[in-house]
C-alpha cells in the first residue's frame, strides 16, 4: 500500500508542482496603460509609460500621495478611456493633479480589463516604498532612532491598510466570478427548459393522443417529431450559439489533432456540419456524417462552402 505524506497545509510536502503553479502565476504579463506592451512587473512597465507616454505615474502618486484605492481607480480610470477612444492611446500630454472625480469614484474599482494583473501589483509599489524608507533610516544617524522608531508605527498601519484594500480588491473579484457563474447556471437552465419543451414535452403529448392499443403510431409520430424538429434552423443555431459548448468541441478536437490525423471519422446526427468539419481540419482521412433530417443539406452547403467536400461524405 503506498502512503502519501501531508505537511501541515494539507498538500504533498514533496510535491513541488504546487511551486512550479505559484510560479506562473507570478509571471502573468501586465498591460502597459497606453499602448499593447506588455511588462513583467511594475517598475518596468511605470517606466515605460514615462519614457514613451510622458506620464510620470510613480511621480504623480508620490506626490499627489495616492492611495491604494486612488492608484487603482487612476489605473483602470486610464483604461477605460483607452478602451473608449482608440487614439487615446496616443496621449503625450496626459496629467493627475488629485482634483479629479475620478480617484474618488468607486466605479472605477472594477477593473477595466479582465484578469488586470498591474491592479494586484500596485501594493507591491508601496512595499518596495516602504523597503526604500526602511534603508534610508539604517543609514542615517543612529541617535534618530527613538524619531524612526515613531514613524515606524504609521508606516506599520499604512501597511495593514493596503493589504485590506488587497483583499477588497479580491473580494470584488471572487463576486465577479459568482455572478458569472450565476449567469451561466441560468443560461444552462433556460437550455434544459428549452430543449424540454421542443422535445420531451411534445413527445408526451404525442403518445396521449394515439389511440392505437400497441402505441406504434405514437412511437413512429414521436420519432418523426423528433427528427423533424432537427431539420430547421431553431435548434441548431441555439446550440451553435452555446459558445461553451462548440467552442470545447473545437478545442478538444484542434488539441488532439493526433487523434483525428489520417483516421476514418463517423458523424452520427452531424446537423449543420459543424464537428464534421472540426475533424476535418484536424487532419481527418475521411469524415462519414450522418443525419436523418433535411438539415443534411445544409450541412451539405457548409461543406461545400468550406471547400471540404473532398473529406467530408454526408
Amino acid at each position: 500500500m503506498s502512503t502519501i505524506s501531508y505537511s501541515e497545509s494539507g498538500l504533498d510536502s514533496q510535491d513541488e508542482r504546487w511551486d512550479d503553479w505559484e510560479g506562473d502565476e507570478m509571471m502573468a504579463p501586465m498591460k502597459c496603460l497606453f499602448c499593447s506592451q506588455t511588462f513583467q512587473g511594475p517598475i518596468p512597465l511605470f517606466g515605460h509609460v514615462k519614457e514613451a507616454h510622458s506620464f510620470d505615474f510613480l511621480k504623480t502618486r508620490s506626490e499627489l500621495q495616492l492611495d491604494f484605492y486612488q492608484s487603482m481607480r487612476a489605473v483602470n480610470y486610464i483604461r477605460m478611456m483607452g478602451l473608449k477612444d482608440p487614439k487615446f492611446g496616443s496621449v503625450s500630454s496626459f496629467s493627475i493633479d488629485g482634483s479629479e472625480a475620478f480617484l474618488s469614484d468607486d466605479a472605477y474599482l472594477k477593473p477595466a480589463i479582465p484578469e488586470d494583473s498591474l491592479l494586484y501589483a500596485l501594493d507591491e509599489l508601496d512595499l518596495d516604498d516602504e523597503d526604500n524608507a526602511s534603508a534610508a533610516g539604517i543609514r542615517a544617524d543612529s541617535t534618530t532612532a527613538a524619531a524612526c522608531a515613531a514613524e515606524a508605527a504609521p508606516a506599520k498601519d499604512a501597511k495593514e491598510r493596503e493589504l485590506m484594500a488587497r483583499i477588497q480588491a479580491l473580494e470584488q473579484q471572487v463576486g465577479l466570478r459568482e455572478r458569472e457563474i450565476k449567469f451561466i447556471a441560468e443560461q444552462f437552465d433556460d437550455y434544459k427548459a428549452l430543449v424540454k419543451r421542443q422535445f420531451f414535452d411534445s413527445v408526451e403529448t404525442a403518445s396521449d393522443t394515439n389511440s392505437e392499443p400497441e402505441g406504434t403510431k405514437a412511437i413512429a409520430g414521436a420519432s418523426d417529431y423528433y427528427f423533424n424538429s432537427y431539420a430547421g434552423n431553431e435548434i441548431h443555431m441555439q446550440m451553435l450559439q452555446d459558445k461553451v459548448r462548440t467552442e470545447g468541441y473545437r478545442d478538444f478536437i484542434y488539441d488532439n489533432k493526433d487523434i483525428f490525423k489520417d483516421k476514418v471519422v463517423l458523424d452520427v446526427g452531424c446537423g449543420t456540419g459543424i464537428l464534421s468539419m472540426f475533424a476535418a481540419r484536424a487532419g481527418a482521412a475521411k469524415v462519414f456524417a450522418v443525419d436523418n433530417s433535411d438539415i443534411i443539406h445544409k450541412a451539405q452547403a457548409n461543406v461545400i462552402e468550406n471547400k471540404l467536400d473532398g473529406v467530408i461524405t454526408l
